[in-house]
């Protein structure tokens, strides 16, 4: 249902969904705290070098993390929207499941 969600947000700004129901938006999956090596966290500006090159401009961003400060990926949102799970809690009713 998200994934509809997004991509209908993303139709509505000329990002087309593919033959095989995908496109409209990129996710990320952003690790910072569990399963992770300490030498593994990366800082939120080289995440943001690291990838910025890849995003097409006004493309929304989903980020899936367990990253609680949101505020880590101010410079993602600088340029880009950003859609997280906790964005479609209410819409969806996500807080009923068990």
């Amino acid at each position: 249902k998200i994934v509809r969600l997004i991509q209908q947000e993303g139709l509505e700004r000329g990002f087309a969904v593919d033959e095989e129901g995908g496109g409209g938006y990129t996710s990320l999956h952003v690790r910072r705290d569990d399963l992770q090596y300490k030498d593994a966290v990366i800082s939120d500006d080289r995440w943001w070098d690291n990838t910025k090159e890849i995003y097409q401009e006004k493309e929304i961003l989903y980020i899936a993390t367990d990253e609680k400060n949101k505020r880590f990926f101010d410079n993602f949102a600088a340029s880009h929207d950003l859609r997280f799970l906790d964005d479609y809690w209410d819409t969806l009713d996500l807080g009923t499941f068990d």
